[in-house]
C-alpha cells in the first residue's frame, strides 16, 4: 500500500494520515531484518549499526521511485520499465557490498520483471 503510485497519498484520509508513520516504521523494521539476515548468511558485508540507515534509504528509493520518474517527465506506465529501473536504483545502495552470486541472482530477478512486462504487452 505504501508503495502505490499516487501523488500526495493519504492527505485526505485520516486513517492513512494517522497510521502512515507506524506503517513506515514497520517497513523499516522488516527491511532491516531482511538485511540483517543477509549479513548473517554472509551475503552482505554491512556494519550492523548502519543497517537501519540502509533500510530507511531503501524505503525512500522504493517508495518514491515512481513519483521521481513522473516528476522528471519519464514514462511510468505499464511496459515503461519504471519498476525495473527503480529496483536497479535500489540495488545500487548496497550492491557493492553484496556477495557476487547474490547480486547476480538479484539482477536476474529484476531483469525477469521486464521480460514479464514485455510478454504481457505482447499478449
Amino acid at each position: 500500500f505504501l508503495y502505490r503510485d499516487q501523488q500526495a497519498y493519504g492527505e485526505e484520509a485520516a486513517i492513512i494520515r494517522d497510521n502512515a508513520p507506524r506503517w513506515l516504521i514497520a517497513t523499516f523494521d522488516q527491511i532491516e531484518a531482511h538485511l540483517a539476515a543477509l549479513v548473517g548468511a554472509g551475503l552482505l558485508d554491512w556494519p550492523a549499526e548502519r543497517l537501519r540507515d540502509l533500510a530507511i534509504n531503501a524505503t525512500i528509493v522504493l517508495r518514491y521511485g515512481l513519483e521521481h520518474y513522473r516528476e522528471l517527465g519519464e514514462p511510468i506506465g505499464e511496459g515503461a520499465g519504471a519498476v525495473r529501473r527503480t529496483l536497479l536504483r535500489h540495488l545500487t545502495l548496497f550492491e557493492h557490498r553484496l556477495d557476487e552470486a547474490a547480486a547476480a541472482r538479484l539482477h536476474r530477478a529484476i531483469e525477469a520483471i521486464e521480460a514479464v512486462e514485455d510478454g504481457a504487452l505482447a499478449a
